[in-house]
């Protein structure tokens, strides 16, 4: 048997938020016909047995689907599968309540994997039903929060966030608490509402740790690049500039570091080079 709160394997890795990055670079004017990229982002589909996901990228990248590819990412699936289905009845039939939620997030997390969306809605739902612990409940829902970032889906991630709410008021730990924040803005960010995004970023520079999201140094960008569409220029100084961590942070980011202090200094020709700059990268 394993501890109800026992989580972090099942969550740790999957969506690989790089591999939709990739995917959404090759989808760009710039990379159609970039032979590498596109070699890299199908290596990776191949090596992480993505069937589902396979089908989905070729037809938004309009690539035409390799069948001896497809045949051996669905026979790997369907084996892997058909495990975790026989774990999921003997968890049924034999153990405890908390071993039926850990075989079915063992499920979620590999339908997670290949990409496959509803299937995995519908696990992690049934780990869910399964699931006692406060903390546990939310790392399920973060779970599928960051399944709506990597296929963009921003009902997936409206939905999850109004679930996870009333979970984080009821006395999540400092942890969840931070992740459900950042999450919001994360949501915040892709329908276009800065401000709140900007409030919510600046207020996770000291406590950040959804590290299974991104790395320190983009949060630090996302958060510079908010506030300087957002904040007024005394606030840019006060929170961003003279903030110790974003400092920091901006001594190995030259580029990022010009841009905030041109634009708070008015030198709008660095600024605006700087700001090409950041959209290339």
């Amino acid at each position: 048997m394993e501890p109800e709160n026992s989580e972090s394997d099942h969550y740790a890795r999957y969506p690989n938020l790089k591999l939709a990055q990739l995917k959404f670079k090759v989808s760009l004017p710039d990379y159609t016909e970039d032979v590498e990229l596109k070699k890299k982002l199908l290596d990776m589909i191949v090596s992480e047995e993505m069937g589902p996901y396979y089908e989905i990228a070729a037809e938004e990248l309009g690539w035409n689907i390799q069948d001896h590819i497809m045949k051996k990412l669905k026979d790997q699936n369907a084996v892997k599968l058909a495990e975790l289905d026989k774990a999921i009845d003997d968890a049924l039939e034999n153990l405890s309540t908390i071993d039926v939620k850990q075989a079915y997030l063992h499920k979620a997390n590999y339908l997670c994997k290949i990409g496959d969306k509803e299937n995995t809605i519908k696990s992690l739902s049934q780990a869910y039903d399964n699931t006692v612990a406060l903390g546990c409940k939310l790392e399920n829902i973060f779970k599928r929060m960051r399944l709506g970032l990597f296929f963009m889906d921003l009902d997936l991630m409206q939905r999850s966030l109004q679930q996870a709410e009333p979970l984080v008021e009821l006395g999540a730990d400092w942890q969840s608490r931070n992740c459900f924040n950042f999450n919001k803005a994360l949501h915040c960010i892709a329908i276009r509402n800065f401000d709140t995004a900007t409030d919510l970023l600046v207020s996770a520079i000291a406590t950040f740790v959804c590290t299974e999201i991104m790395a320190y140094t983009d949060f630090i960008k996302y958060t510079v690049l908010c506030g300087a569409l957002t904040l007024k220029r005394g606030d840019v100084k006060k929170l961003l500039i003279d903030n110790p961590e974003i400092q920091q942070a901006l001594h190995y980011n030259s580029t990022l570091r010009e841009y905030l202090f041109s634009l708070h200094e008015c030198e709008y020709r660095l600024f605006y080079q700087r700001l090409a700059d950041i959209e290339v990268k």
